[in-house]
């Protein structure tokens, strides 16, 4: 299973367009899936703390099963880069797991189910950039409570979903313009 970004660096100009627009469309196909997985997850998460997690199951689990159709015969050669695009979030998993509960299980979940569609490069680039991003804000509120009256302590409690996506759009910007 190849990620987006490797399926767009192997279009090469073979004389055959329908293939290219084949690649693209998948290309398309996988980032509106996990796009859209992260702007509902998102959504919830800024408002009640959780994911919606029969539809990021689903999404998984459909990633999944379009990874083993689409490798055909040759499925047990794509298993490695089937657990490279599910090993960040499964890095999440036992975090949340070990931090009881510190780390969002749905953060865990939600980046398995992006990496399955956009491959690990680009959600390790995700992530990374989300991380970037996450103490930047922390500071900024940080700062801003020390402005406004002291009425009550901030909880510490990011919701991280939406800052995984703002990386995910940053990266896929940042992709496209590398030329993957």
């Amino acid at each position: 299973m190849l990620s987006c970004a490797e399926r767009q660096m192997r279009m090469e100009d073979d004389g055959y367009e329908w293939r290219k627009r084949d690649e693209y469309g998948m290309i398309m196909a996988e980032t509106a899936v996990t796009g859209s997985l992260l702007i509902a997850n998102a959504v919830r998460d800024i408002r009640k703390r959780e994911i919606l997690l029969l539809p990021t199951i689903l999404v998984l689990t459909g990633g999944v099963i379009r990874g083993a159709v689409s490798a055909g015969p040759e499925m047990w050669e794509c298993l490695p880069s089937l657990f490279s695009s599910l090993l960040p979030g499964g890095v999440l998993l036992l975090l949340s797991v070990a931090s009881s509960g510190k780390i969002g299980f749905g953060d865990g979940l939600t980046v398995c189910a992006a990496g399955i569609w956009c491959g690990p490069g680009s959600i390790l680039l995700s992530l990374f950039l989300a991380l970037l991003m996450v103490p930047a804000a922390a500071g900024v509120l940080w700062a801003a409570s020390g402005v406004r009256h002291r009425q009550k302590k901030p909880s510490g409690e990011f919701p991280f979903i939406p800052f995984l996506l703002a990386g995910f759009i940053l990266s896929q910007i940042l992709l496209e313009g590398a030329g993957f």
